[in-house]
């Protein structure tokens, strides 16, 4: 994926949420990254670096910054709709495949020798499976010690680490951060624990995430798209909330997943 770093620099400008998970901004004077629509001040054009993947950025040294999450931003439609070999290892990789099945089963999945997955993933986004892989940890990590009040043992496994003296050493490396500062500091300075209320709500049956969305966003156009499609008995939607029954790993789930469908602007604290 080749960026223009001219179109780069003017999004970051005028902090258009378009490009909002499509590219990340490295900056060489602090060692920071982030979403072009971050409301901090805009760096100096020459220490800007521009990225195509989140984890690009962390395997060139930078980490995520804590004003803007880049863990939380939308996910780049260049991965969803492309697919060739390296947009299907990215959404594997999102996916947790490589949790699952390591960088060889992920290989075999995709027909290719590891050495020719590592070659092409290094051409498109400069960097390989592996970095990717454990930026997807980390991001999902950070995701659920600032939105859930989920023991942060259990978010260590969840995320796909094999321990938490792993996953306590990779988020201070990556973070500047202990797991429980960084979740000290979401309650802080974050809108309060979604997590928690449901957790009070309906104890041990729900999980509560934002979903990340580019702007604009019509969500009223996509439940009414949804109401006329929904599946009696699957799906339900009201006028302002979208419900369905997924299968897990484990069986069928007795309670439906829910999803916030209510697009916010960038945080501008």
């Amino acid at each position: 994926m080749t960026l223009d770093s001219d179109t780069c620099y003017r999004a970051v400008v005028a902090r258009d949420p378009r490009f909002d998970g499509r590219i990340f901004t490295g900056v060489t004077s602090t060692g920071i990254y982030c979403r072009p629509v971050c409301p901090a001040r805009t760096p100096a054009r020459a220490n800007m670096r521009f990225f195509a993947h989140a984890g690009a950025a962390e395997a060139a040294g930078f980490r995520a910054c804590r004003r803007c999450r880049p863990e939380t931003s939308p996910g780049s439609p260049e991965w969803n709709v492309r697919a060739d070999l390296a947009a299907r290892a990215v959404r594997l990789i999102a996916d947790g495949y490589v949790d699952a099945h390591g960088i060889s089963g992920l290989a075999a999945r995709l027909a290719v020798t590891q050495r020719h997955l590592h070659r092409l993933l290094v051409a498109e986004l400069g960097t390989g499976p592996l970095a990717l892989a454990r930026t997807a940890r980390l991001q999902n990590s950070r995701r659920l010690l600032a939105e859930t009040a989920m023991p942060i043992t259990e978010v260590a496994f969840a995320s796909g680490f094999s321990s938490v003296r792993q996953f306590n050493a990779s988020v201070l490396e990556s973070s500047g951060r202990t797991p429980s500062e960084l979740r000290a500091r979401a309650r802080r300075t974050g809108p309060g624990s979604l997590g928690a209320r449901d957790t009070a709500r309906a104890p041990g049956t729900w999980l509560t995430l934002r979903l990340a969305c580019r702007e604009p966003f019509d969500a009223a156009a996509w439940l009414g798209f949804l109401a006329a499609r929904a599946i009696p008995g699957v799906e339900q939607v009201t006028a302002e909330r979208y419900t369905r029954t997924i299968r897990t790993a484990t069986g069928q789930t007795p309670s439906a997943c829910r999803a916030l469908l209510t697009a916010r602007p960038p945080d501008r604290r």
